[in-house]
């Protein structure tokens, strides 16, 4: 059955937070499903299917093209391992699309694999929803905060049964962290910012130089 297939893989791929490298990147869904051999390769920014606003020119970006689907990483060239970092995971499915009724899974698999290592999961996290598709969690764990963001997008399934199931045929994670951090506006600002890339509207896409700017030079040598 089609939304037992979607439920499945709505998660789509688990990377590692800050590596720059595409050979630490692996294709599997959260249920471990392998999703193919990785063929990721640089793009410039022209070339990506996300926005190419001021502030991404310093953006790192890699694509991966698998049969049912498209990938793209996207990492500051500034990142470090603890922060400071800003990120975008995102993908793009060819034919299906994720499951409304599995946002709340989703969102709390994505956070526990991510932070795993860390030592924390999602009950640690303050969680806010920023609308429907949308959602945020801080966290921190030792000396490093981070903000992460969870967007479903895009294109909405045209059949009248599977689009009352539909959030779009798109997703992306944003993490944005820091060390040492006593005000988390800042990164929840810069994390609410880079939804601008997304094609968001309202995000503030402006002010995404200056907020990516003092993320990283607050924390020089970190």
């Amino acid at each position: 059955m089609r939304s037992r297939h979607i439920r499945r893989t709505v998660a789509g791929f688990l990377l590692l937070l800050v590596s720059a490298g595409a050979n630490a990147q692996e294709n599997r869904t959260v249920d471990g499903d392998a999703l193919g051999r990785p063929a990721w390769h640089p793009v410039l920014p022209a070339a990506s299917e996300l926005e190419a606003i001021p502030g991404t020119e310093n953006f790192i970006i890699l694509r991966n093209v698998l049969r049912d689907r498209v990938q793209e990483s996207w990492r500051h060239r500034d990142n470090k391992p603890h922060g400071p970092l800003a990120t975008i995971f995102y993908e793009r499915l060819s034919d299906n699309f994720f499951a409304s009724q599995m946002y709340d899974a989703d969102f709390r698999s994505i956070f526990d694999a991510a932070f795993a290592a860390r030592g924390v999961n999602l009950d640690d996290a303050d969680v806010t929803v920023i609308d429907a598709r949308t959602r945020a969690a801080t966290v921190s764990y030792r000396a490093t905060t981070c903000v992460f963001v969870l967007r479903v997008f895009g294109h909405i399934a045209d059949n009248p049964i599977s689009a009352a199931e539909s959030n779009g045929d798109r997703n992306a994670r944003i993490f944005v962290c820091a060390q040492n951090v006593a005000d988390q506006a800042p990164l929840r600002d810069t994390a609410t910012a880079m939804l601008s890339i997304l094609g968001a509207e309202g995000d503030r896409p402006d002010s995404l130089p200056a907020l990516l700017e003092k993320l990283f030079d607050s924390e020089k040598g970190a």
